[in-house]
C-alpha cells in the first residue's frame, strides 16, 4: 500500500494512503499513547510493530507510576519483561508485588530468573511478603541480590523476610516494614542490632 504525506499545512500529522485514505501519523498516536491509560495502551500495542515497541516504553515509564503486578499476574508479567530481547527490563524503575496468595511454582521460578535483570529499579513494594517468598525457597536470595533498590517496602513480613532483609545488597535510603506477628516478635528483634546510645 503506497502512503504519501497529505499536503494540507493544517493538518501536517495526516496521512493519506493510495486508497484515498486518512489516518494520524504514528507521531500521533504515540503521543495519544502517553495520555491514555495502560489498557488503552495495551490495546493499541496490538495493532501494529511500531506501537507495540513504544508501547513498552510507555507503561514502563516512571511517570506513569508504579507498576503494580499482583500475585496472580506473576507469570504473565515477567513474560512482557522478557519480551523484545530483554530491552524492557532496564525500563521498569517502580515495582509493587501485591496479593495475599502463594505463587505457583512456575510463576515464582520464573520472577526468581527476572529479578537480577532488574538494573534500574529503585522503588520496590512487596506486599504480604512472606506468602510469596514461601512459594519458592531461592526467592528470598533473589530479591536481595537485587543492587538498585533505593526505596523498599514490604508488608507480612516473616522469618524468610528478614533473612532476605539481612542479605540485601542495595544501598536501601528508605526502608518501611510491616511485621506479620503471631504473638512472636522475634523475627522483628533478629533484625537490630543492639547499639549504645550516647548519654
Amino acid at each position: 500500500m503506497d502512503i504519501t504525506v497529505f499536503p494540507d499545512t493544517e493538518s501536517p500529522m495526516v496521512v493519506t494512503t493510495s486508497l484515498g485514505v486518512q489516518v494520524l501519523d504514528y507521531d500521533v498516536l504515540m503521543l495519544v499513547m502517553t495520555f491514555a491509560g495502560n489498557p488503552t495502551v495495551a490495546a493499541m500495542m496490538r495493532t501494529c510493530n511500531t506501537l507495540y515497541l513504544s508501547g513498552a516504553k510507555i507503561l514502563l515509564d516512571n511517570r506513569r507510576g508504579v507498576v503494580r503486578v499482583d500475585h496472580a499476574h506473576i507469570l504473565s508479567s515477567c513474560c512482557f519483561m522478557l519480551a523484545e530481547l530483554g530491552f524492557r527490563f532496564p525500563l521498569l524503575q517502580a515495582l509493587n508485588l501485591s496479593g495475599a496468595s502463594l505463587v505457583d511454582e512456575k510463576a515464582a521460578g520464573l520472577l526468581l530468573w527476572t529479578l537480577p535483570k532488574l538494573t534500574s529499579l529503585a522503588d520496590l513494594t512487596v506486599e504480604y511478603a512472606e506468602d510469596l517468598l514461601q512459594s519458592n525457597p531461592e526467592l528470598h536470595k533473589g530479591f536481595a541480590h537485587l543492587l538498585s533498590v533505593r526505596n523498599l517496602k514490604v508488608t507480612e513480613a516473616g522469618k524468610l523476610t528478614c533473612r532476605m532483609l539481612r542479605r540485601m545488597r542495595s544501598q536501601i535510603i528508605s526502608l518501611r516494614i510491616d511485621y506479620l506477628f503471631d504473638d512472636d516478635f522475634t523475627p522483628f528483634l533478629e533484625t537490630l542490632k543492639r547499639t549504645q546510645l550516647p548519654d
